[in-house]
C-alpha cells in the first residue's frame, strides 16, 4: 500500500553495488525495510536503515522480526542492524564522516496523483525533486568512504507518451559523483544480457500505463 520497492529490484541493486559481505550498507529511505531484508538474506552483516518517519522505522522493526522468525537459518545475533529516525537531507548529523561503504535506496519518487496532472505540474514536481535529490547527494558525500558506491532509483514521469527525467547528472559530477557502468570491468558489450542501458547510463524499470517509472543508477565517488 505504501509503494514498496519490488524485492527483486532491491536484490538486483544490492548486487550491483559489488561490495563484500563485511561492507557497511545504508538505506536512508528504508520505509518498510525491503532493502534491509534483502541485504540480510544475501548475507550482509552490517546494515543501517534510516527514515524520516518513526512509523516507517517501527514497520521495519516488525518486518525484520518476522524475517528472523520465519527464516530459521538466519541468526539475529550475527547481524549488526541499526535503525535511526533521520531526514536524509541531514543524515550526516546521525552518522560519522566517511563511515559508509554503499548506499542502496529508493527515495521519494514524487506525488503519486500526478497521473491526473498537467505537463506544467509534472515539470514543477521534477524541479522540486531535483532540488531534493541534490540535497541528499551532498549529504551522501559526507558519509561515504573513498570508493563508496550509491545504487539509487530516480523517478521518471510519463505524460502523453513523453518522458520527463531528473536533469541533475552534471550537477552530481560537480559534487564529485560519476555514474558507473552496469557491466563487469572489461566487458563492453551488453548484448545477450537483456540489459537496455540508456544514453544516461541508467536502466529503466517500466511497466505499461505507469505514470512514474524507476530509473536505476550506479554512482561512485571520484
Amino acid at each position: 500500500k505504501a509503494g514498496m520497492t519490488p524485492p527483486k529490484i532491491a536484490k538486483m541493486m544490492i548486487n550491483l553495488a559489488r561490495k563484500d559481505k563485511e561492507s557497511i550498507f545504508l538505506d536512508p529511505f528504508c520505509g518498510c525495510g525491503t532493502f534491509l531484508q534483502e541485504l540480510i538474506l544475501l548475507g550482509y552483516k552490517k546494515i543501517i536503515g534510516a527514515d524520516i518517519e518513526k512509523r516507517a522505522i517501527n514497520n521495519t522493526k516488525t518486518n525484520l522480526e518476522w524475517l528472523f522468525k520465519n527464516y530459521s537459518f538466519l541468526k539475529k545475533e550475527d547481524y549488526q542492524v541499526n535503525l535511526i529516525v533521520s531526514d536524509a537531507r541531514k543524515i550526516s548529523l546521525k552518522l560519522p564522516p566517511k563511515s559508509i561503504d554503499a548506499i542502496v535506496s529508493e527515495p521519494f519518487l514524487g506525488n503519486p496523483r500526478l497521473k491526473f496532472a498537467s505537463e506544467s505540474r509534472i515539470l514543477g514536481e521534477v524541479k522540486k525533486l531535483e532540488i531534493f535529490y541534490l540535497q541528499v547527494f551532498k549529504e551522501f558525500k559526507k558519509i561515504l568512504r573513498d570508493g563508496g558506491v550509491i545504487v539509487i532509483i530516480f523517478p521518471v514521469f510519463r505524460f502523453k507518451n513523453k518522458f520527463y527525467y531528473l536533469g541533475i547528472l552534471e550537477e552530481l559530477k560537480k559534487i564529485g559523483f560519476q555514474s558507473r557502468s552496469f557491466l563487469p570491468e572489461g566487458r563492453i558489450d551488453s548484448s545477450g544480457l537483456g540489459l537496455e542501458i540508456t544514453s544516461r547510463n541508467s536502466i529503466i524499470y517500466y511497466r505499461p500505463k505507469q505514470t512514474v517509472s524507476r530509473e536505476i543508477f550506479i554512482f561512485q565517488m571520484g
